[in-house]
């Protein structure tokens, strides 16, 4: 009980000196805050992008397919055939899933309300949502039954209410894509996204669709998840295997697939790679300067308390001479300082919830290439982003 009575008069007095002082403190605080904020944020954004697990079940599992060369081992170049995946899907033994996904379709325009509104659809495989784990909000996602009907959807739910406005029964409804019907069998979640992230919806790749009917020029990503305890290099080196297998029915104006192997990388790396090249050496830079920054945040702040007490020495000696004992002294002068780490840091997190709210809004860490537009003709289209 006397140790609180004596903490709660250190705290008013110490709150007394700062306020007597305020030049001093309000130049420490904001020191404090500076640093703590800064490191704060940085810290909070590189955990969000880069050590924070991908929101799908088993993220540590969950792998990416390109074709590359040897500029392009860690990273992948370029887009599979909808023939290699097809034929890798039937065929592998070290996958639970493989589910393809395009992003170089090229948005889609929709006839709502009697209005047209530009849709980025994308085309994913049967599998590509329980591949993820992740089932719809209202409705459901893809199922095996959905292959034999010609056209079907499942749409993102910041498109479902931002741009239709949330209607309640348009699932098992049909919209209109330009001279295409798609029925409609479910709504994700808010929380759900994937690469690219400004997606309307996804459509289904069926057998009677361009997917199947040119598979040889038709060029897509594709994803997997891979049975516990197998590795990477193993999955990839069975892939390469069936390629080679299949490689021979390949146009001869596909010369370049020739060249190429297939390259499984993590998802996560992956997409951090595809936000921007140098996104995971920039954040880990960033985080190193703000550390930078809050060191000598406290250097400057333990130099301004330093400064302080030797401008108090006359009024130290006072209370010394008054009978106040070295340990009471040395409590108060903890006290202060106390307090004044408590309100920068106070202050530095709310600056730091201000600079996460800002990344949020400008949205750097999603601001992922534009979907390509798909070449004329036989093509093997690059699937990096741009510099």
């Amino acid at each position: 009980m006397q140790l609180l009575e004596n903490f709660a008069r250190d705290l008013y007095r110490a709150m007394r000196q700062l306020t007597r002082s305020r030049e001093f403190a309000l130049m420490a605080i904001l020191t404090l805050a500076c640093g703590i904020g800064a490191n704060s944020a940085i810290f909070s954004i590189v955990e969000a992008v880069l050590l924070r697990p991908l929101p799908y079940r088993h993220p540590e599992r969950l792998v990416v397919v390109w074709q590359t060369d040897a500029a392009h081992r860690d990273s992948g170049a370029y887009f599979n055939t909808y023939r290699e995946f097809d034929v890798w899907r039937l065929q592998n033994r070290n996958f639970e899933k493989l589910a393809a996904l395009s992003w170089a379709s090229g948005p889609r325009t929709l006839l709502w309300q009697g209005k047209p509104i530009d849709v980025l659809t994308i085309p994913a495989s049967v599998d590509f949502f329980s591949m993820l784990g992740q089932s719809a909000q209202i409705g459901r996602t893809f199922a095996p039954r959905d292959l034999q009907y010609g056209c079907t959807v499942v749409l993102a739910y910041n498109f479902w209410t931002r741009k239709l406005g949330a209607p309640d029964d348009i699932v098992g409804h049909n919209l209109s894509f330009g001279k295409t019907s798609c029925v409609v069998t479910g709504i994700m979640p808010k929380t759900f996204t994937f690469y690219p992230v400004t997606t309307d919806a996804w459509s289904l790749i069926t057998p009677t669709g361009e997917f199947a009917q040119k598979p040889w020029n038709s060029m897509t990503g594709v994803f997997g998840l891979l049975k516990p305890g197998v590795t990477r290099a193993a999955a990839e080196s069975e892939l390469t295997a069936i390629q080679d297998r299949v490689l021979p029915e390949a146009p001869p104006d596909l010369k370049i697939m020739r060249t190429l192997t297939p390259d499984v990388l993590d998802l996560q790396s992956n997409f951090t790679w595809l936000a921007g090249r140098n996104l995971r050496k920039g954040l880990w830079l960033l985080l190193t300067a703000s550390g930078l920054i809050l060191f000598m945040a406290s250097l400057n702040v333990g130099s301004l308390l330093l400064g302080r007490s030797t401008a108090r020495s006359r009024e130290l000696a006072v209370r010394v001479a008054i009978g106040a004992t070295s340990r009471r002294i040395v409590l108060q002068a903890l006290t202060e300082s106390l307090l004044l780490g408590f309100l920068g840091s106070v202050a530095g997190l709310a600056l730091a919830a201000i600079l996460v709210q800002w990344f949020r809004a400008a949205n750097p860490s999603n601001c992922l290439p534009a979907p390509a537009s798909p070449s004329t003709g036989p093509c093997f289209c690059s699937r990096q982003p741009p510099e």
